[in-house]
Parts: structure tokens; C-alpha cells; sequence
């Protein structure tokens, strides 16, 4: 490949970089971690808390791309009982999700690439089999002969058919020998392999095929390596949504784009420029490649309910009339015992709003979160965060009213919908 073409393949990794790249600090152009991990605690600012007909999830989003490594292992911090979930959002990245699996307080999952970096060597290496299996035999018995034949010899055979004279020993010669006379001998069986390879192809691709053909000291070996490997580019290049580049109307022109689109996608996929990112416009091909390489996962915890406590869901809690006639305070009591699934307890607040203050103790053993809005009620949870048996409480208390009635409220094991107080 051309100086030019190899420079034109860095700038166009970079714009393939840059372009258009998400704002999110997890999604921009760099190599991910090899583990990546996620915090689903309360103190994540990111994370949701989202209220569905099932019950209550706590959900995150994850953004990376996908480059410099073949997997990445995902590790979710769990801050209590629950189904993990998580799914991958961007169906269109060359990825796979693998082994989801929940283990003591840690989600994890693995996240593998389908399509590893190829770079112009690697293609060139990938193609080399069928060329080895066909020259092998010749090789062994050319090599046999070569042993006996003098340096002259190598020497005028292949002066003779205008090989590069090897520098140095004499034994550089004989290997030089050995593949000319391999590539000799073997010159029909790949002009059979150049003809079933390009067949498919345009007009134009036959005739400058033929034209190479038929020059003075081709090497019919050689040209169906550089085929097979441009064609093995461009069919990776397709992977990630690029089209085609045999509209052209040269094989030199095809072949050169092709290669320095491979150059610059391998600098991408592997990694090696994503920290040279600077600032670009988005386009076609750019934007197509990023979506192949975006990673953008939906992580969720379910969190675990007891179907035979109905507190256990937001939909099911027990009501509490935050403003009431005569009531200055309402002080709230329950129990948790998270080894009998009872892992948190729902409150409806009706009435609640900036009249009402909510005071919760620092209490080891449960959290008494932020209340929530749900349609057109306002919820509140209390969840276990250790495994033993933990006794609760929190109050809500009229901030307008210096005195009043203190009123105690229990939580109650059965379905209720009653409205405290009376």
C-alpha cells in the first residue's frame, strides 16, 4: 500500500473516531476495561428506580464501544434480592451477550466480539492456506533437487526469470530457488484458482485480471494471493455495513480503496487510535461503523417480592392520609425478615407534598428511600439491606402545625386498603 494510502487510512480512522461520538463519558472513543463494572446501590446517581405492572426495578444503562478487546465481562454491584437482567438495546453491534448469570450479590454477564480485528498482514496470512496446500508437495521434492545444485546454478535460474536475487548466503538462494520453481510448476493450478475466484465479478475486473496475467514475469501465485485477500477485506469491510467497492471501474483503484479502508477500520477495531479522537462531522459509513461497535445494554435488577405479602409490591401498600384534621405527626412501624422473603414494605402517601416532611433514623439493617411518583399517588419503600430479621420505623410530620396529635401506625401482614387514620 501507497504512503498515500496508508496516511488516507489513518485520517479516515480518525474521523471514524470522532464523528458524531456520544456525549456520555461511558461511550466515547476508548478502549473499555476489561471488566467493566456497574453500581446498582442507592448511591448511584444514574441508576432508576422504575414502578411496572410487575413490580419495582432498578435499572441502569451502560454505553461502550466495542474495540481493542474480544470480551468484556460486565460485574453488577446488586444491593439486594432480585432477578438480574440484561439485555443489549443496539441489536445492530457486531457483539454477543453470554452467561448472564446472578452469583451471591454480583450480576454478571460476558460480552464477546463476532468480528476481531483484521488488519492487510492478517488477510494476507488468512488466505495462505490454500496456496501452502497446493504448493507443499513441490516444494518438498523442488527442495530435494535444490540441495544438489550449485550457487551459479541458483543463480542463472533465477537471473533467468527476473526473480530478486536474495543477498546473503547461499542457503537464502536455494529458498529463493525453491519458490520460484514451486511457483513455476504451479502456475496453471492458480491461474485455475484466479479464474474460479473472479468469476462472479465485473467485466472489468476479468480484463484487468487478464492484463496482469499476461505481463512479462507474472506470478500467477502472487496474484491470486493479493485477490483472494482484497476480496476477504471487502467482505469483512461489508460486516460493518459498508458497501461493496466494485463499482470501480480499475482493479488497482478497487484494490487500494479496499486496503485503505481495512487499514483504517483496523485502527479503529483494535483499538490502537482511539485516543487520538479530536472533533469531526458524522457520515454514512462512519456512522454505520459505530453502530456495528456500540455496546449499549439496559441493566436491571428485579427486585424480589413476596406474592403472599402484598405490601411487597408498590401497587398493594398500605395507605397512609399524610394531612389529616388534629394530626401533627404519624409515626410508622414494621418489621422486615428478608430469609422469608420479606424484603421490603410499600407505602401509599396520599396527601404528600412540601406541607410534609419525611424523618428517617440512620438505622443499620434498612434504607428507607426517596418517596416516588406512581400515576397519581406518591410511594414509598422500605427495604432490607442485611439478611437478619430488622425492625423499622420513619415519620411523616406537618411542618405548618406546632402541635397536634402524634399518631401510630403498624404495618399490617394483610391486604388492606383502609386510609389511616380513620
Amino acid at each position: 500500500m501507497s504512503k498515500f494510502l496508508r496516511s488516507l487510512g489513518v485520517l479516515l480512522a480518525w474521523l471514524l473516531l470522532t464523528a458524531g461520538a456520544p456525549a456520555q463519558s461511558t461511550s466515547r472513543w476508548k478502549v473499555p476495561d476489561p471488566v467493566l463494572r456497574i453500581d446498582l446501590g442507592p448511591d448511584n446517581q444514574d441508576r432508576q428506580v422504575v414502578l411496572e405492572k410487575e413490580g419495582l426495578s432498578l435499572a441502569i444503562a451502560s454505553r461502550f464501544f466495542m474495540i481493542g478487546r474480544a470480551q468484556v465481562t460486565i460485574e453488577v454491584a446488586l444491593p439486594e434480592s432480585g432477578r438480574f437482567e440484561l439485555k443489549l438495546v443496539n441489536d445492530k453491534a457486531l457483539v454477543e451477550l453470554r452467561n448472564v448469570r446472578r452469583e451471591g450479590k454480583r450480576g454478571l454477564a460476558d460480552i464477546v466480539s463476532r468480528v476481531p480485528p483484521l488488519s492487510v498482514t492478517d488477510a494476507l496470512d488468512q488466505t495462505r492456506a490454500p496456496i501452502d496446500a497446493i504448493q507443499a508437495p513441490v516444494r518438498q521434492r523442488v527442495g530435494e533437487k535444490a540441495k544438489s545444485l550449485s550457487r551459479r546454478e541458483l543463480h542463472d535460474y533465477l537471473e533467468a526469470r527476473g526473480e530478486k536475487l536474495p543477498g546473503g548466503d547461499e542457503n537464502k538462494m536455494r529458498e529463493a530457488y525453491v519458490q520460484a520453481k514451486a511457483d513455476e510448476e504451479t502456475a496453471e493450478s492458480f491461474k485455475a484458482k484466479i479464474a474460479e475466484l473472479i468469476k462472479p465479478r465485473p467485466e472489468w475486473y476479468h480484463r484487468d485480471i487478464d492484463e496482469r496475467l499476461q505481463q512479462a514475469n507474472a506470478n500467477p501465485r502472487r496474484i491470486y494471493h493479493e485477490l483472494a485477500a482484497v476480496q476477504l477485506a471487502d467482505e469483512y469491510l461489508q460486516r460493518f455495513g459498508f458497501q461493496s467497492l466494485q463499482r470501480q471501474t480499475r482493479y488497482a483503484d478497487y484494490a487500494d480503496r479496499v486496503k485503505g479502508r481495512l487499514d483504517a477500520v483496523y485502527q479503529v477495531v483494535s483499538g490502537k487510535a482511539a485516543q487520538s479522537a479530536k472533533r469531526a462531522v458524522d457520515t454514512g459509513e462512519a456512522a454505520r461503523l459505530r453502530e456495528a461497535l456500540l455496546v449499549d445494554l439496559d441493566c436491571r435488577l428485579h427486585a424480589e417480592a413476596d406474592p403472599q405479602d402484598p405490601n411487597s409490591q408498590w401497587f398493594n401498600g398500605q395507605r397512609i392520609v399524610c394531612q389529616a384534621a388534629g394530626i401533627k405527626t404519624i409515626k410508622v412501624t414494621g418489621r422486615l425478615d428478608p430469609a422469608r422473603h420479606d424484603q421490603a414494605d410499600w407505602w401509599i402517601l396520599d396527601k404528600y407534598g412540601s406541607a410534609v416532611t419525611l424523618e428517617a433514623p440512620a438505622a443499620s439493617g434498612y434504607r428507607v428511600e426517596t418517596p416516588l411518583k406512581a400515576d397519581a399517588k406518591t410511594v414509598l419503600r422500605v427495604v432490607a439491606t442485611e439478611e437478619k430479621p430488622v425492625e423499622y420505623s420513619f415519620e411523616l410530620r406537618l411542618t405548618a402545625k406546632d402541635r397536634g396529635m402524634e399518631l401510630l401506625i403498624f404495618e399490617s401482614p394483610e391486604r388492606v386498603d383502609n386510609r389511616f387514620p380513620f
